[in-house]
């Protein structure tokens, strides 16, 4: 197997609006592949026609089409592709995304820096192109480096199938994808490639990460809920010993954020529940007993940013009015509440209202509000520390 063959493996199902120009990316490579996959999930459009043109106008690439028996996921087809490449490293697209240019050259030459060795993960960031919109937006996914990224990737996501390039020889070592995530695949991915890979983060956008109006993975919620359960499930153990209780205690805080936000109210409670248990269990304190205390209340929200925003959409706040501390918001209307300076609380009776920061400058805010004699946890929350960063 030479060390710079490439065989890109593209999962498609009803993509008859999208393949060609999904292929087509990677035809205008800088650095062509020896070779291009496409796993067809039992496609009930033209997707199969489109391909087949494609293929037959196609010289210097090998384009190849399976069909698989039965409709099973994207991951059971990312799996047979690279069971039948041919090609030393492996490359996703997604068949609906596009491929920068020079995407291939870029990755193969860090292959060659690196002496071809097969257990690199190289990866990068991505443009985002939403339907209606004139200009792209830069996605910077985040900066995974080293030759022991595990604990880093059990903390959070990383990289997007998109972006992956890595070798065949690595994923037969993992024992292939995971057939069984519902969502957040190429996380789980990356957390087993860790396990025995360097991974070479490039900061610029290496594909063009395509929304459309019409439904898509990232809009099922439920879906993604579930998929983020299930690989947090898969590596509780491991998130607990190499990271700390902090950590998973955080996931679930994620977690349940998600349902409020969507209002899957049941399954908040669960997790409500769960949080407060494993916190008890490992003798930890944290702010969900508080915060399910102070949404019942009447709320005064301290800030007007774009957080408090944020913190509006999901938190079911009972809130009265809004403060801030600067001067020019006085007197203004924000969510359709009247917005006042610090002083207007001096007025409150504090026992019957709960004061909830939701600005990153919580630490200063906090030492204001005790300055005025409210107490922190009992008359004020710093939402922003809890959540801030469960976007």
């Amino acid at each position: 197997m030479e060390d710079n063959k490439i065989s890109v493996i593209i999962p498609a199902y009803n993509r008859e609006k999208t393949i060609e120009y999904a292929i087509n990316s990677v035809l205008e490579q800088t650095y062509l592949p020896y070779e291009i996959i496409v796993v067809d999930d039992c496609s009930t459009d033209n997707t199969k026609t489109i391909v087949a043109n494609i293929k037959k106008n196609s010289i210097k690439v090998k384009i190849h089409y399976i069909c698989l028996k039965a409709n099973a996921g994207a991951q059971v087809a990312r799996n047979e592709g690279v069971k039948f490449a041919r090609g030393k490293w492996i490359a996703f697209l997604d068949s609906d995304d596009i491929w920068e240019k020079n995407k291939l050259e870029l990755q193969i030459d860090i292959a060659k820096v690196n002496q071809f060795n097969p257990f690199i993960v190289v990866h990068g960031n991505c443009l985002v192109r939403k339907d209606g919109m004139s200009k792209d937006s830069e996605w910077k996914l985040p900066n995974i480096s080293g030759d022991n990224v595990y604990s880093t990737l059990l903390k959070q996501p990383g990289p997007m199938f998109q972006a992956i390039f890595t070798s065949k020889m690595a994923i037969e070592k993992i024992g292939y994808l995971d057939n069984e995530v519902p969502s957040y695949q190429e996380w789980d991915t990356a957390i087993s490639l860790s396990k025995y890979c360097k991974f070479i983060y490039l900061n610029k956008p290496l594909f063009v990460y395509c929304l459309h109006n019409d439904e898509t993975i990232s809009k099922n919620h439920k879906r993604n809920i579930d998929g983020y359960q299930y690989i947090i499930s898969k590596y509780k153990n491991d998130i607990i010993s190499y990271c700390g209780i902090d950590v998973w205690i955080k996931h679930l805080t994620r977690q349940m954020v998600m349902c409020i936000r969507h209002k899957f109210w049941d399954e908040a409670d669960v997790y409500l529940n769960n949080i407060e248990m494993d916190s008890k269990v490992f003798g930890l304190r944290n702010d969900l007993s508080l915060m399910n205390r102070f949404i019942k209340r009447e709320v005064v929200v301290f800030s007007t940013g774009e957080y408090s925003n944020y913190l509006l959409g999901f938190l079911p706040l009972s809130v009265v009015y809004f403060i801030d501390n600067d001067p020019r918001k006085w007197g203004a209307v924000f969510k359709g509440l009247p917005v006042y300076g610090a002083e207007k609380l001096l007025q409150e009776n504090k026992e019957k209202i709960a004061i909830v920061i939701a600005s990153q400058y919580g630490a200063e805010i906090g030492a204001q509000l005790s300055e005025m004699g409210f107490i922190e946890n009992i008359h004020y929350w710093d939402a922003y520390k809890a959540f801030g960063s469960m976007g």
